[in-house]
C-alpha cells in the first residue's frame, strides 16, 4: 500500500491511524468543504499533514485518482442499495485494476443470531436512508458496481472488515 483514498474521511482519525502505523503511506482525505477544517486540524496536529492531500467534493460525482487502496469506514451503510452501488461505481472508476477497496461495516450475521449490528440497522432504517447488510448483500452490492467480495473479516468492535478488488473494466 502507497497512497490511500480515504472516501468520506470525516475529520481524519482513520488516516491518521493509517499513516501513523505506515510511515511509507501517501493519503487523500476526500470529503465535503465544510469538512476539511477539522481534517487539517487534526492531522496537523499529529504532525502528519505534509503526507495527505484534503479533497473536498462528493463522493457520488468523483473521487481522487492515484490510490491503490480506496476506504470506506461507516459510510455505506448511510446509504440505501441505490446510492450505495452509484457511490462504488464512483470509486470503480479511479481504481487501478490490482487497486483495493476496503471497507468498515458492520456485517449482520444470518438468521436470528444476536449482533449489534441488527440494532444499529433498525436506528439507520429509522433515522436516516441507509441500512446494514449481510456478507451475501454486499457481495451483490460490490458486483453490481463492478468489485468482488474477497474476505470479510470480523474486527473487534461489532464491525467487519471487507475487502474488494476490481473485476472487469472501468
Amino acid at each position: 500500500m502507497r497512497h490511500l483514498v480515504d472516501v468520506g474521511g470525516g475529520a481524519g482519525g482513520l488516516t491518521a491511524a493509517f499513516l501513523e502505523r505506515y510511515p511509507d503511506l501517501r493519503a487523500t482525505l476526500l470529503d465535503r468543504p465544510h469538512v476539511l477544517p477539522a481534517a487539517e486540524d487534526l492531522l496537523g496536529d499529529a504532525g502528519l499533514r505534509d503526507r495527505v492531500e484534503l479533497v473536498g467534493g462528493d463522493f457520488f460525482e468523483s473521487v481522487p485518482a492515484g490510490g491503490d487502496v480506496y476506504l470506506l469506514s461507516m459510510i455505506v451503510h448511510d446509504w440505501t442499495d441505490e446510492d450505495a452501488g452509484r457511490m462504488l461505481e464512483t470509486i470503480r472508476r479511479e481504481i487501478p485494476d490490482a487497486g483495493r477497496l476496503l471497507i468498515i461495516d458492520a456485517v449482520l450475521p444470518p438468521g436470528d443470531t444476536p449482533h449489534f449490528g441488527k440494532l444499529l440497522d433498525l436506528t439507520m432504517m429509522a433515522m436516516l436512508t441507509g441500512r446494514e447488510r449481510s456478507e451475501d448483500e454486499f457481495a451483490a452490492l460490490l458486483a453490481g458496481a463492478g468489485f468482488e467480495l474477497v474476505e470479510v473479516a470480523q474486527m473487534a468492535a461489532p464491525t467487519s472488515l471487507i475487502e474488494a478488488r476490481p473485476v472487469g473494466s472501468r
